[in-house]
């Protein structure tokens, strides 16, 4: 016979395991969600994959580089009757990790199309968020007739450097000088200050969980038009590896010119969505330029929202990146 404390035990024992074996039925029922390793192509890496919802597949490519999906997940929460939303951490980064030799951003642009024939399709749809812009750009330059369209999201900067003739009527939108000025006030707002003082974490000593907090909140004072939402922004430093980053100097390192092929294949349908308060083109300015004579690019700016915008950042009903990826 069973003491109180075995009684217990035996009883959260079976709660457990009958919520276990639940969650298993569940998962194996819902055919909406999956996840896998895919190797790649040149047998260096396994990058993880994850797929939610049906019907046409979207493929969604995280910034970085160096970072991870996680953040992006919302983009398919309550959208997986209309679309297929297909996540995956790109070489490197610390659910697809391999060694720093065997990344780079050649080997990056490799690894998507990889995934294009795993996936058994002839053309896919792209969500791209900053950095992940820069690797749907050669999928776009090199292949056209794989892109189905594009959703741009807080662009990275599609040419190294821009010239004066780049701009539709030669005349840039910003003076560089006022452009660092005003980078320089969004990360150094009173706002970030007061939301750490809030929160009590302006001192040395922190817990882990503490430290995390001042993470969230410093992300957010640099990536949310919204501070006060730093308890939204999902995941944690953890997901990020830098030397992912570093490893593309294959990219970096070079003169790269995606501009034209954005601005050639004007059967391809593009959105860019851009927050006023994107620290890499505020206002939306810059790509409202570059593309005014563009037809088959459209560039939405969305009000009040930082450089990671979602539904958590930008609550107006139909202009969320949300509403817009599954929008043909």
């Amino acid at each position: 016979m069973l003491n109180g404390a075995g009684s217990r035990a035996s009883v959260i024992g079976a709660c457990l395991a009958l919520a276990f074996v639940g969650a298993l039925r569940r998962n194996a029922a819902d055919s909406r969600f999956a996840e896998r390793a895919l190797t790649t192509g040149d047998q260096k890496a396994a990058i993880y994959v994850q797929e939610r919802g049906q019907g046409s597949p979207i493929v969604v490519l995280h910034g970085g580089f160096g970072g991870d999906q996680g953040y992006l997940w919302e983009i398919a929460r309550g959208r997986e009757e209309r679309c297929r939303f297909i996540f995956y951490d790109q070489r490197g980064s610390r659910r697809s990790p391999c060694r720093p030799e065997d990344v780079s951003f050649a080997r990056h642009v490799e690894d998507l199309e990889t995934l294009r024939r795993e996936l058994d399709e002839e053309a896919i749809a792209l969500v791209a968020h900053s950095a992940g812009v820069l690797l749907a750009c050669p999928c776009l330059q090199q292949h056209p007739e794989r892109v189905e369209r594009m959703v741009l999201v807080g662009m990275a900067q599609p040419k190294w450097r821009f010239a004066d003739p780049d701009h539709p009527g030669g005349t840039p939108p910003l003076d560089w000088n006022d452009y660092s000025s005003r980078i320089e006030a969004f990360h150094e707002r009173p706002e970030i200050a007061a939301e750490i003082e809030k929160a009590g974490l302006d001192r040395e000593s922190l817990t882990a969980r503490e430290r995390t907090d001042l993470w969230r909140i410093r992300f957010a004072g640099a990536n949310y038009f919204h501070v006060d939402r730093w308890r939204e922004v999902p995941g944690v430093a953890h997901f990020f590896n830098p030397r992912a980053g570093d490893a593309c100097r294959d990219l970096f390192g070079t003169r790269y010119d995606f501009l034209d092929a954005l601005r050639e294949h004007v059967d391809v349908p593009i959105r860019v969505i851009q927050g006023t308060h994107d620290f890499c083109d505020f206002g939306g300015r810059t790509c409202q330029t570059l593309f005014r004579e563009d037809a088959h690019v459209e560039v939405i700016v969305l009000q009040d929202a930082g450089r990671t915008h979602s539904g958590s950042e930008n609550r107006a009903p139909g202009s969320s990146v949300e509403e817009w990826a599954c929008t043909t």
